[in-house]
């Protein structure tokens, strides 16, 4: 123990090795989380060790039983009944009164052994009767003394379903008819409210309850104390939990933890141990080269655990991490909002890690601490894309990018180097270039560059000019991801100057070039589909209904990408049995809008196919002939029936 609540073990030694029952319970109070679960269980674990060193026989508790558990542990959490906390007390008593030395005074037991409660020996669902400590053999005597003379810790008494006085007066039996030492884990704010007696807004009991629980704690309680969390050491307790691998990395970690835990100022352990686990769990899956980088890991570790704890105690929800900026971020402005002030206010608590260097897309926070799950793919992707795995020198607007850092004379130097780049260097991703538009607007903005803003934009748009003649431009490979708009960072690093109008004007200019060539990428699709619709119908078919697990196109509007001619072409190609099949695919294609969104954009293609296959009916020189087509049109009007419920709705686009 640490000498935080040094005072707290060293009344409890001797409380416990009291010769005689003092008569008297002890109350350990503090707020929900701040470690008084933690703090009695590593208390015990502790006075377990010191009693295995020590054989001079001290005053036994159920602690050298076995040589196992030492006290006995009820939570009051959501009991209902005290026949319920016996039950429980039971449950944990009983592996000792069934250990194969007391089996041997089985008849014995049942009658003589005694506990201020009652227990069902024989397991046979009907309360035995009282049991006496009085036995007659002294080695029985001497097992029963150990189990009478029983620390029991009752925990979450303020959580009880039952009345808080109900459960004290059934506490207070086993001191006055019993030799139990008896401690108590209590947020006592919460049961007797934070507001003073005479407050009308008391959260807790409330006039003659609280009076009566008052007297009833008065009678039960000998010493109360406050529980101080003890940081260092339950950190060191959280760490030695977690698997092997996290352990030895974490080894040089633990100031930083402590740290980032104390800056967080929750003053709730349980949120510091729930983050040590999860981020435990996410490391464990990641490849060993990753985690083996120093300089990753501990701001994976910053960011997790503040993002954690935030979350926990309630100041941020994971979508607004997005919206966490750097320290110097709104350094100048005046204009803020007030959500944007209380994020602010967490930036400023952790000013020792840079927010704004996230490493992974805000979205895959988002789903690691709100959904528990994301893309390991892209997980991992996303991460040796970051600044952390840049084989050799980081590149000059990386450099540029953490200008807050800089003195006067390193910025003008870099920045000099970094203009003639700009004038001429080819990048490889369109959002290194999106990266040095927020950037120098943002310097613009400061007075740190001279450049006019909208020169910065026409360069921005002639290097995507060349990235795009020269094929650079990057594409989701889904088609379901063709709708996906940007996020509110790249590389790990988030985009300076994001709302201003001429970040917009280039974060639009590239999204039309995309939209170009994800239109382009669809019509591909949209042909291929379909020629492969001559060949296997059932392809075809699977490709554009839900079916099982739904097909690649079901909800994907693709089919207005290809000339109705062209389809129909196909289409009178196939022999009857799949000319149906295929007109099926209509039938069924549009009964589930409510998940298709963009199926309007099909309507005017299909209206189009309906009436060349119109046409078609009136070519045809016999009724035999006609009939396919027929069936064809009426399946197509069926997809038009469907469609009919959109009519008014705007048609979608590919973004």
């Amino acid at each position: 123990m640490t000498a935080r609540n040094e005072h707290i073990t060293s009344f409890l030694d001797q409380y416990i090795d009291r010769m005689s029952s003092p008569k008297f319970a002890v109350l350990l109070k503090g707020k929900w989380g701040v470690g008084k679960t933690w703090f009695i269980n590593n208390y015990f674990k502790q006075r377990l060790s010191r009693s295995v060193d020590d054989s001079s026989g001290a005053e036994a508790t159920i602690e050298n039983i076995d040589g196992k558990k030492n006290f006995l542990y009820i939570s009051l959490y959501g009991i209902k009944t005290t026949t319920a906390i016996d039950d429980e007390l039971f449950k944990q008593i009983h592996p000792i009164l069934s250990s194969r030395t007391m089996q041997l005074a089985g008849s014995v037991l049942k009658t003589t052994l005694k506990i201020s409660t009652n227990f069902d020996v024989n397991n046979d669902g009907k309360p035995d009767g009282s049991l006496s400590v009085a036995l007659p053999a002294d080695w029985l005597v001497d097992k029963t003394k150990k189990a009478s003379k029983m620390v029991i810790v009752f925990d979450d008494l303020e959580r009880a379903s039952m009345e808080v006085v109900e459960v004290l007066g059934y506490i207070n039996k086993f001191l006055e008819h019993g030799d139990s030492k008896i401690i108590i884990l209590a947020n006592q704010d919460e049961i007797v409210g934070a507001a003073d007696a005479t407050s009308d807004e008391d959260d807790g009991l409330q006039g003659a309850e609280k009076s009566t629980y008052i007297r009833a704690k008065e009678k039960l309680i000998g010493r109360e104390f406050d529980i101080q969390p003890d940081v260092e050491l339950a950190i060191d307790s959280f760490i030695s939990e977690l698997s092997s691998d996290t352990k030895i990395l974490l080894k040089d970690s633990k100031n930083l933890i402590s740290n980032i835990y104390l800056q967080s100022g929750s003053n709730n352990l349980r949120l510091a141990r729930k983050a040590l686990q999860e981020f435990d769990r996410w490391t464990s899956i990641l490849p060993r080269d990753i985690v083996a980088n120093s300089g990753f890991y501990n701001q994976f570790l910053s960011l997790f655990s503040i993002f954690s704890y935030e979350i926990g105690c309630g100041n941020l929800r994971p979508d607004e991490i997005s919206h966490l900026k750097g320290i110097a971020y709104h350094f100048g402005n005046t204009t803020v909002s007030l959500r944007q002030k209380r994020l602010d206010a967490i930036t400023e608590k952790y000013a020792g890690t840079d927010l704004s260097i996230k490493i992974v897309e805000d979205e895959i926070w988002q789903s690691i601490l709100d959904e528990g799950y994301t893309d390991l793919k892209k997980l991992n992707n996303e991460i040796r894309s970051s600044t952390y795995f840049l084989s050799g020198e980081q590149p000059l607007w990386v450099k540029l990018w953490h200008f807050p850092d800089l003195s006067p004379t390193e910025y003008y130097d870099l920045l000099l180097k970094f203009e003639n780049e700009w004038k001429s260097a080819a990048y490889e991703a369109p959002e290194i270039v999106l990266h040095i538009t927020g950037l120098l607007i943002e310097l613009s903005e400061k007075g740190y560059y001279s450049r006019p803003k909208d020169e910065v934009v026409e360069r921005a748009k002639r290097k995507l000019d060349a990235m795009y003649e020269n094929g650079k431009f990057t594409l989701p490979t889904e088609i379901e991801n063709l709708y996906a708009s940007f996020s509110s960072g790249w590389n790990g690093l988030g985009y300076y100057s994001q709302t201003a109008p001429e970040f917009l004007e280039v974060r639009d200019y590239i999204s039309a070039y995309r939209r170009d060539i994800r239109i382009a990428k669809v019509k591909a699709e949209a042909h291929a589909l379909v020629e492969k619709m001559a060949i296997d119908v059932r392809d075809f078919a699977i490709a554009l209904t839900l079916g099982q697990g739904g097909g690649l196109f079901s909800h994907t509007a693709i089919l207005h990408y290809v000339e109705p001619e062209f389809f129909l072409d196909k289409w009178k190609s196939l022999k009857m049995s799949d000319r149906r099949l295929c007109g099926y695919v209509f039938e069924k294609r549009y009964e589930h809008l409510n998940i298709f969104t963009n199926a309007v954009d099909e309507r005017s293609w299909i209206s189009s196919l309906h009436s060349l296959v119109e046409k078609e009916i009136e070519a045809q020189d016999s009724t035999f002939a006609r009939a396919s087509f027929k069936t064809f049109r009426d399946q197509l009007r069926k997809g038009l029936e469907d469609l009919s419920r959109l009519e008014s709705s705007p048609p979608s686009t590919i973004n």
